[in-house]
């Protein structure tokens, strides 16, 4: 299909493309009054100018669209950021809306609908997510009419980028060892990753081509193995979880919110609490301070979980998460 869509609205012409480099200075304006009205924040602006370039060089980790006035004297209208995931249990990328916003005067005239049928189109059998305000009732009607419906998901995070208070995370590096998997130890996680069970209510899997193409798209996610030294045989590591992640990009933090699509920990792990919530902390603390293999800082880590399955937010919570104010919609 064309790269630009021109359409009709109230006998105006607009269009819709996709933006690979320029635009800079639009998609910082966008962001800044995105932060205030949607969170009453007031972004840093050089860092948003840093981040969007970033993306634009890297659209590894993102796609801009935007619409526009089809004039002589062009006004942009309203612009979307997606950012790629890879899907573990389907072995399919995933499109998240990072950020979507209209200008005031254009509101309530259907833009919203407009990009989001020509980003389905644009996304073709891959699915579509975003994670919106569980209060904003009149979003989540309008995102209810499009075809996303809410997951039952919600993510339980610790922000480190807005948060005002400094939370210090528990890192033992004697007992717990942490690694991002390799191509070469597919096999060997597949083997492990349905004998661990899922907090975050995952199916296990039948074949390892998600785990393998995950381990194979380092800019899109990956997954951690989580080992613990063997008290019986001091030169041994037994693995005693695994998570399953995703980057999404942040131009408001310059850097990364990683998204745990899904958390696995061992029977014996999970029977003790204590011990639990140490896997957690150190976890968090690994993710944080020794995961040098991005490209950019860790801003955020967002776990998703079933809002139902309360004894896996519990334990989240227990281990210094909070819950946030988003669901999770897909089409």
């Amino acid at each position: 299909m064309s790269d630009k869509f021109i359409f009709k609205n109230k006998d105006e012409e607009f269009y819709i493309e996709e933006i690979h480099n320029g635009d800079v200075e639009t998609i910082v304006e966008f962001q800044k009054h995105l932060a205030i009205d949607s969170e009453g924040v007031q972004l840093n602006e050089e860092n948003v100018r840093t981040a969007t370039k970033f993306i634009l060089e890297n659209p590894e980790y993102g796609i801009h669209f935007i619409i526009r006035t089809l004039t002589p004297v062009q006004q942009s209208v309203s612009f979307a950021l997606l950012c790629p995931e890879i899907d573990l249990y389907t072995n399919q990328q995933i499109w998240w809306y990072n950020s979507v916003f209209t200008e005031k005067s254009f509101r309530r005239r259907g833009f919203f609908t407009v990009m989001h049928e020509f980003i389905l189109k644009w996304a073709g059998q891959n699915k579509i997510k975003l994670y919106a305000d569980e209060n904003n009732q009149g979003a989540l009607q309008c995102y209810d009419k499009l075809g996303l419906k809410d997951t039952n998901e919600i993510f339980v995070e610790i922000d480190f980028f807005f948060s005002k208070e400094q939370i210090s995370f528990e890192r033992n590096q004697d007992i717990y060892k942490f690694s991002i998997g390799k191509p070469s130890e597919c096999n060997q996680i597949f083997d492990s990753f349905n004998k661990l069970i899922s907090i975050s209510n995952k199916d296990n899997l039948d074949k390892s081509d998600g785990i393998s193409t995950i381990l194979k798209s380092i800019k899109q996610g990956g997954i951690v193995l989580i080992k613990e030294q063997n008290n019986n045989n001091q030169e041994q590591e037994d693995i005693i979880g695994l998570i399953v992640f995703g980057y999404e990009y942040s131009e408001w933090k310059k850097g990364h919110n990683l998204i745990i699509t899904d958390v696995r920990l061992s029977q014996k792990t999970l029977q003790d609490s204590i011990k639990s919530q140490q896997v957690i902390q150190n976890l968090v603390s690994y993710l944080k301070n020794e995961q040098v293999e991005l490209e950019a800082s860790v801003q955020s880590i967002r776990f998703i979980v079933d809002r139902n399955n309360q004894k896996s937010i519990d334990l989240l919570v227990s281990s210094k998460l909070q819950l946030s104010h988003y669901i999770i919609l897909s089409n």
